[in-house]
């Protein structure tokens, strides 16, 4: 299908693949829960939820984060490419925990609200495979436990093997490679057996080693089996223009619905080196609405803030929405710059 948006400085960019897809993390809250109050469309494609989340409901029931967040993909996201990755949330619930990975595995009695849920890793293991099986239906691909670290990669691997065992396709998995316990014979091992494969997102704490190691191994990836690679909880303009991923993932669409910001998509090529997106806050009110009628977008949510102010509900869902569109326009954007230099996935 054709893929459309209005760039900043009104043309239309009309592609028919998007090259680096942007998938808005956190789906699983309360944004998503407002736009289907209030019968609101996507005008993006491509959501992230977390196990963690939506498995703490009865799937059973009417008001489930599950039921809420699959009835509004299905009847407000019309686009007939759209996916959704399951992201395991292991990773998530450790590191809310007040110790590190390895020194929980030690300990006789969790610590942490989060982190009591699960009592040993072996049967986390266990609950997360019966969530992908009973539920491989509702979701486009599956992020393998991010607790390689703790148990050992050896336990990965055979989960890796029981979600084949349940029927689930390798192009529908995504296995995860880390730094400080996987080296670069599992980065090809996992490349040559997995069409889409992650990386870890780039941070304070690993910028040196990301920047020298992650574009070799992206472009490896790419150019050897035309593996997809996805980074995780990584919206970085500059970063995201040097390396060709596949996809990655953020939560900022939903600044509005936080922090009462406007998230418009930028990029003037005369003079923006790449697109990014620039949060309109409070104080630039004026700015904010000449940026989305710029993008192409409708000026309600400017005029709503202006009379309502933040804390009107139906300001926050409108916020939500417009912060899935400035994610659509920067797949645009981004696929324009990527395409120029010949990147095709």
């Amino acid at each position: 299908m054709s893929w459309k948006c209005h760039s900043a400085t009104g043309g239309l960019l009309d592609y028919e693949e998007i090259i680096m897809i942007l998938y808005a993390a956190g789906m699983d809250d309360y944004p998503v829960y407002m736009m289907a109050k209030f019968n609101l469309r996507s005008p993006h494609s491509h959501f992230m939820a977390s196990y963690v989340r939506v498995s703490r409901d009865n799937p059973k029931l009417v008001g489930s984060r599950l039921r809420i967040i699959h009835d509004w993909y299905d009847k407000y996201v019309d686009d007939l490419s759209k996916t959704m990755i399951l992201d395991s949330g292991a990773f998530t619930l450790l590191r809310q925990s007040r110790h590190s990975v390895k020194d929980s595995l030690r300990m006789h009695k969790t610590t942490g609200q989060a982190f009591n849920k699960i009592k040993n890793f072996e049967f986390y293991l266990e609950q997360y495979l019966e969530y992908v099986v009973t539920h491989k239906q509702l979701f486009t691909y599956f992020v393998e436990p991010d607790i390689g670290e703790a148990i050992g990669l050896g336990k990965i691997k055979q989960w890796r093997k029981s979600v084949a065992g349940i029927g689930l396709s390798n192009d529908r998995l995504i296995p995860v490679w880390h730094f400080g316990y996987m080296t670069w014979k599992d980065w090809e091992e996992m490349c040559r057996e997995y069409p889409f494969v992650g990386v870890p997102g780039y941070n304070k704490t690993n910028a040196d080693i990301y920047l020298t190691i992650i574009p070799r191994m992206v472009y490896w990836a790419y150019n050897q089996y035309g593996t997809r690679v996805h980074s995780f909880a990584c919206l970085k303009p500059k970063l995201l223009s040097q390396i060709p991923f596949y996809s990655t993932d953020s939560s900022s669409w939903k600044a509005g619905e936080r922090f009462g910001a406007t998230l418009v998509m930028q990029f003037r090529p005369h003079r923006d080196a790449y697109p990014k997106i620039v949060a309109y806050k409070e104080g630039s009110i004026r700015e904010a609405g000449q940026a989305i009628l710029a993008s192409g977008s409708s000026n309600k949510l400017n005029q709503l803030w202006t009379k309502q102010g933040l804390a009107d509900v139906h300001f926050k869902a409108l916020a939500a929405q417009q912060g899935l569109q400035a994610y659509a326009d920067y797949e645009i954007a981004i696929t324009r710059l990527w395409d120029v230099r010949g990147i095709r996935w």
